[in-house]
């Protein structure tokens, strides 16, 4: 019993710095990407500035084009196999990126961000990894399960500190010949996350999920029937998928708006640090206040702190309305996006239940791509950054709506 609590311990801990080595890369793109294409866009008189998310873009659609096969990969691999075959693939697209870099080549970044994004969609299944990390009968407890899957979400503000200070700190860290070009170093230091991400995957043991030729068949045929009467995955991911996109949205939009308002890049850095540290940290204290709380009153309160984004983020465009704008906004990702997997954690455990877990992953990513593409259509100017967040309040309005609504439907 002790060396499987040790096991499990160590599981945790692993879990929890993937999390982060994962999310520190995710954090570092939302930054170095947007400003990277821009300059790539500069030095290109046949690109329209109109592109310049498009390689964020790439990085969404990536992850929503890898996020479901994912959970295939697992299913047949296991976690363990899968996570290294992402760690893989994100050291690969990273020497792309710097290839992409050195020959001002636009169009090549952005397939290496397409890439990085295939690396990222990875990153969503930590947080459904936690409640293997238990080797004993704790699996079958509810309430040990949602805290491991807080403790190892939380795990993210490892990423919240690093990835945004890796941004800032490798853009200029090449500048001498004979790179002499910004951002180099950026996705270098993506490269060492990946690396090490690699490493810590190689010590992970998880409990495998057994599964039998008759279930997993029926699973195939009528997965998407049962889950459509899951009040768990029905609810768990609606709040995921608007959580998330919702996030995504004000998230990518906030640099360039802030690039337009003449912010410099070190405070680009600051804000979006603290929005990560926003993210991650209440998910710790979320581990040891869940007996006290329900799923749905969670999202509630994570629903509160969007609106306080929104207000605050509408009133102006100083330095202090995007810092605590970017603050709520990611205490309010915390709360939605952990409530959300909290009821996912409520489905039993079985290969039905990865299958669920990549098609939530996958409808999160595509609600992601939506508010990623549509960025670039609407901020032009720090106007378009009021409008987004009006956008965004109505989106909030319906998303409370509907999800109270059938909240009570399935009662």
């Amino acid at each position: 019993m002790t060396n499987a609590r040790a096991i499990q311990t160590r599981n945790i801990l692993l879990l929890m710095l993937g999390q982060g080595l994962s999310g520190s890369l995710v954090s570092l793109l939302t930054l170095a990407t947007p400003l990277c294409a821009q300059n790539l866009i500069a030095s290109s008189q046949a690109l329209s500035q109109n592109l310049v998310t498009l390689p964020v873009s790439a990085t969404v659609l990536g992850a929503f084009l890898m996020v479901y096969n994912a959970s295939i990969f697992m299913v047949k691999w296991g976690r363990k196999k899968a996570f290294i075959f992402a760690s893989g693939l994100g050291m690969f697209a990273s020497i792309l990126a710097m290839i992409a870099i050195i020959l001002h080549s636009f169009w090549l970044f952005c397939i290496a961000t397409l890439l990085l994004g295939g690396f990222s969609a990875f990153n969503q299944y930590y947080r459904f990894a936690a409640s293997e990390a238990f080797l004993d009968s704790r699996i079958n407890d509810i309430h040990a399960k949602n805290k491991a899957t807080a403790l190892v979400v939380g795990g993210g503000i490892l990423g919240a500190i690093l990835g945004p200070f890796l941004a800032s700190f490798g853009a200029n860290f090449f500048i001498t010949p004979p790179f002499d070009v910004a951002f180099f170093g950026s996705f270098f230091f993506a490269f060492l996350l990946c690396f090490c991400a690699l490493i810590s995957s190689i010590f992970l043991e998880l409990a495998s999920i057994q599964t039998t030729k008759k279930e997993t068949q029926k699973d195939t045929q009528n997965m998407l029937w049962i889950l459509l009467k899951d009040k768990s995955f029905v609810l768990g991911t609606l709040a995921c998928a608007f959580g998330f996109s919702l996030m995504t949205l004000l998230m990518n939009a906030a640099p360039l708006a802030m690039h337009h308002t003449h912010f410099d890049l070190n405070e680009n850095q600051t804000v979006l640090q603290w929005h990560f540290i926003a993210m991650y940290l209440p998910s710790i204290f979320l581990g040891f206040w869940l007996n006290k709380s329900t799923p749905q009153c969670i999202i509630f309160y994570g629903i509160l702190a969007y609106i306080l984004s929104i207000v605050i983020a509408i009133t102006g465009v100083g330095f202090y309305s995007f810092f605590f704008a970017l603050l709520f906004l990611g205490i309010g990702w915390a709360f939605v996006f952990n409530g959300g997997t909290f009821l996912l954690n409520a489905m039993p455990t079985s290969a039905y239940k990865l299958k669920a877990q990549g098609l939530n992953s996958f409808l999160t990513y595509l609600c992601n791509f939506i508010a990623s593409m549509s960025v670039g259509f609407v901020l032009h100017s720090s106007e378009g950054w009021v409008m987004l967040n009006l956008i965004s309040a109505a989106a909030l309005a319906c998303f409370t709506l509907l999800f109270y609504t059938l909240h009570i439907m399935h009662k």
